[in-house]
């Protein structure tokens, strides 16, 4: 395995971080997509707010990116799940009316707030 250097003239999207896998496309049409590999880390050129210089660990291939190709980064589903796990909540509803009533529908909202 290597490692390539990638320079973009802008900001890549700040939600990239390392150990995102980095693939790459040719096609106009984005049908054929090779994977490049893990980002090892990203570096700023010039102005200090702006990420713009990947170094990734590459898997052999021999597809390698042009500088006209469409670079697109995902996460691990693991490390990233957005699922809920280890969350309990329990809820009770009391009537302290004397009169009969009904629960028609009942909700939540939640967010996480921190990992």
């Amino acid at each position: 395995m290597g490692t390539m250097t990638v320079q973009f003239a802008n900001t890549v999207n700040i939600t990239v971080q390392p150990g995102d896998m980095v693939y790459f496309t040719d096609d106009s049409e984005g049908e054929v997509i090779y994977p490049i590999g893990p980002v090892e880390s990203i570096t700023t050129q010039g102005n200090e707010s702006i990420n713009n210089t990947l170094n990734i660990t590459t898997t052999p291939s021999p597809n390698r990116p042009t500088a006209s190709s469409y670079f697109l980064f995902s996460k691990d589903n693991e490390a990233n799940s957005s699922a809920l796990l280890g969350y309990y909540m329990d809820v009770e509803l009391r009537n302290d009316s004397p009169k009969y009533a009904e629960v028609f529908s009942s909700g939540t909202e939640f967010f996480e707030s921190s990992k």
